[in-house]
């Protein structure tokens, strides 16, 4: 029995991907089912493959790599964020498009309602649905676009400008401007030491572009912070807003 729409939403709330796949046919509906995700929860690692694809709803997951180093302390190097997806977003999506291992992790940041599917089931149903396998090809050329972006940015930014974008992917991810993230979580992701994040950080609640509370940034001035990231990464966005407009 196909599900309807609205079974897949949570209040009110839906997955962007899984309304396109709808779009095409509504027998999606019968291989996603309702999962909820908890922040650092390890969806998968790199180099297996996932059972499940998940399609966040309300939880916001980043997706993560290391070079495998060892830090002076012995330690492993953390992992880094490549790409934080949320509503709008598949999480494992390569996965539906071929068998191989995946060459990334994925970590809730930030716990919350998702759908999922099984990916052997899903990845046999785009073989006999062009239509659904072009949404997923084109969605994961997003997504690998937006990943390769955030890594030249991570190289060639400003750090302020890096934090800056930081915050907007995640609100962008999460759909809200009240992000549950803290000093330490922003270090590990973005590989920026975490002295320059408290005094950067600072310097924007001085700014008023954010107001900081305990375990949780509000962003007050989102176009400021759009103004500062765009003015050294104009392509910043733009492959989403081209991918919308496509479908």
């Amino acid at each position: 029995m196909v599900k309807q729409r609205e079974t897949l939403k949570v209040g009110g709330k839906s997955n962007t991907i899984v309304d396109l796949l709808m779009k095409q046919t509504v027998q999606w509906g019968d291989f996603f089912e309702r999962a909820s995700l908890k922040a650092g929860q390890e969806l998968f690692s790199a180099g297996r493959r996932t059972q499940f694809v998940y399609a966040p709803i309300e939880a916001v997951v980043s997706i993560t790599a290391s070079t495998g180093g060892v830090q002076s302390n012995g330690k492993p190097q953390p992992n880094v964020t490549l790409n934080m997806l949320g509503s709008g977003d598949l999480v494992g999506v390569s996965q539906l498009l071929g068998d191989a291992t995946l060459p990334y992790g994925a970590i809730c940041d930030m716990g919350g309602a998702a759908l999922r599917c099984s990916t052997q089931a899903a990845r046999r149903f785009l073989d006999e649905h062009e239509s659904s396998r072009h949404v997923v090809q084109a969605y994961a050329n997003l997504q690998a676009a937006e990943s390769w972006q955030w890594l030249v940015a991570s190289v060639q930014l400003p750090v302020p400008s890096r934090i800056a974008a930081y915050l907007l992917l995640s609100a962008t991810a999460a759909g809200t401007d009240a992000l549950p993230v803290t000093h330490r979580m922003m270090a590990s992701r973005t590989a920026i030491r975490r002295p320059s994040i408290t005094e950067i950080l600072q310097t924007f609640v001085n700014d008023g572009l954010i107001k900081q509370l305990d375990g949780r940034i509000d962003i007050l001035d989102e176009q400021r912070l759009k103004d500062m990231v765009h003015e050294v990464w104009p392509l910043f966005g733009t492959h989403r807003q081209a991918f919308l407009a496509a479908w």
